[in-house]
């Protein structure tokens, strides 16, 4: 991410917690290889497809949908919904690696 009006994806690595709460004009790739992205709403990542290498993308809002493509990566990335909202991913899932779910079912990638 940049403040400068030219970042376009958003990249999270390492360990530690990143909270998105403002409005962004991202519209490249989210990648996400370490640590939390967490959000209310999914507006505040950038709008492009989910690139998941491991960390985890922790859902705190209403009930929602997600249309966007996710790619998994080996080291197994975690989708944690929290207080048993119901978020429904309606977009391509690929990739070499399983996904956890907030209820650490294991959602195969097929």
């Amino acid at each position: 991410m940049a403040d400068n009006g030219t970042a376009t994806s958003l990249t999270k690595d390492g360990a530690g917690k990143l909270i998105l709460t403002g409005v962004n004009s991202m519209t490249g790739t989210n990648y996400l290889n370490g640590g939390v992205v967490e959000v209310a709403d999914f507006a505040r990542l950038a709008s492009g497809p989910l690139d998941m290498n491991g960390g985890t993308l922790r859902y705190t809002g209403a009930d929602s949908s997600l249309s966007r493509s996710l790619t998994t990566r080996g080291l197994g990335p975690t989708l944690d919904v929290v207080g048993g909202t119901k978020v429904t991913l309606s977009g391509v899932i690929n990739g070499s690696g399983d996904v956890l779910g907030d209820s650490r079912r294991t959602h195969q990638n097929r």
